[in-house]
């Protein structure tokens, strides 16, 4: 009888060993499989960046939106914002609408970056990066309008970092 157990532990520790190194292999595998899903995610979001840059290029009537608006029409705005939801947006030319449209979309494509930070699915020095381009953003024509329509449907924590735009904005991603 002691013959026997001893055949089965011979065979028995081999094949535990190898069913563990399979294990093994296998959660390499999958966290590799994870970590090339998050570099694809990230590359398409800068690919998404770019396109929005060249979109400015191709259409050069975008670039207004770095230039301030006029006071009068910025006071025509405000009033508009006021009175109502989307107030700004149904006082707009179809040429300020366009604009509006462009920065939601830059507003858009940050948020999905942020929500790769919160994941930690980028570094820090990536991140930094991208926090920069939203302090520039801050600062496009039509900005405020845009994150004041769309402020419910943003993540939280993405509308925390919109208002520490400016010298904070900057200190934000080590709190996050």
């Amino acid at each position: 009888m002691q013959v026997l157990q001893i055949i089965q532990v011979v065979v028995l520790g081999p094949s535990l060993f190898f069913i563990g190194y399979q294990v093994l292999l296998q959660r390499r595998q999958v966290r590799n499989q994870v970590a090339v899903q998050r570099f694809r995610l990230y590359h398409l979001l800068a690919q998404q960046y770019m396109d929005l840059l060249l979109r400015a290029d191709l259409d050069p009537e975008l670039n207004c939106i770095w230039e301030p608006l006029d006071e009068q029409r910025r006071q025509e705005l405000d009033d508009a914002q006021r009175l109502r939801c989307w107030g700004a947006w149904h006082e707009m030319t179809p040429v300020e609408k366009r604009c509006y449209r462009f920065v939601r979309y830059a507003l858009e494509t940050l948020e999905q970056t942020h929500q790769l930070h919160q994941k930690r699915w980028m570094d820090q020095e990536t991140w930094s990066k991208w926090l920069g381009w939203i302090e520039i953003w801050c600062d496009a024509r039509f900005f405020d309008y845009v994150v004041e329509d769309s402020e419910p449907r943003l993540i939280k924590t993405f509308v925390v970092v919109l208002k520490t735009r400016g010298g904070t904005l900057a200190n934000s991603f080590g709190e996050e």
